[in-house]
């Protein structure tokens, strides 16, 4: 069907027979639905760490820090320490509900380097209810030193879930080569559906 604003609308049908009989009778139906609410997209999570850490959970401990160094926006973003100890350092989000919605985008920032290969930034999200993560993006090397880059997810897949999305950074135990990683402005948005009221039907 099609949409209209509010205001006065008046309906003309024109009925058009196609077979080889004519006929009388017939009969025709029409529905009219108002908008109550449009579709529309809201952040339902978002962090650009200027605070404190508190939407995260840090694995180790103290692992992730926020820093001054470099910032996408505001003065803060989170770093991971960069040192050689053949380990995974996880900046974990809180529980992320993405119910009622009919798609769902993750966005973040982020810069920096480590030992090409060895030493890499994992971009990562699961749902509450699993244990096993699925990996989005991996970075490593020094392509995104320069500049901050743009992370952009489509995960409308995990839509009428409550999700957790994870920055891992895994190095071996010998080659330091690189800034590091740092992360800024993380957000996950969904967008809420179309809803309407039957106001005629006949």
């Amino acid at each position: 069907g099609s949409k209209y604003q509010s205001g006065a609308r008046y309906i003309n049908a024109t009925v058009i027979n196609n077979g080889k009989n004519a006929q009388s009778n017939f009969n025709v139906s029409c529905k009219i639905e108002e908008v109550t609410q449009p579709e529309q997209v809201t952040t339902v999570f978002s962090d650009g760490f200027e605070t404190d850490l508190s939407k995260w959970t840090v694995s180790p401990s103290g692992k992730w820090v926020r820093s001054t160094t470099y910032a996408n926006s505001g003065s803060y973003s989170a770093r991971c320490l960069y040192d050689a100890n053949s380990t995974d350092y996880n900046l974990t989000s809180q529980n992320i509900d993405i119910t009622s919605a009919t798609n769902a985008k993750f966005e973040y920032y982020f810069k920096g380097s480590s030992e090409n290969t060895y030493d890499k930034l994992y971009a990562e999200i699961k749902k509450t209810t699993d244990t096993t993560w699925t990996i989005l993006a991996t970075y490593t090397g020094t392509t995104y030193e320069s500049a901050w880059n743009k992370g952009s997810f489509d995960i409308s897949s995990y839509v009428g879930s409550t999700v957790q999305t994870r920055f891992r950074f895994y190095t071996d135990n010998s080659v330091l080569n690189g800034i590091g990683w740092y992360i800024d402005d993380v957000t996950v948005s969904k967008t809420i559906p179309l809803v309407t009221q039957l106001v005629f039907n006949t």
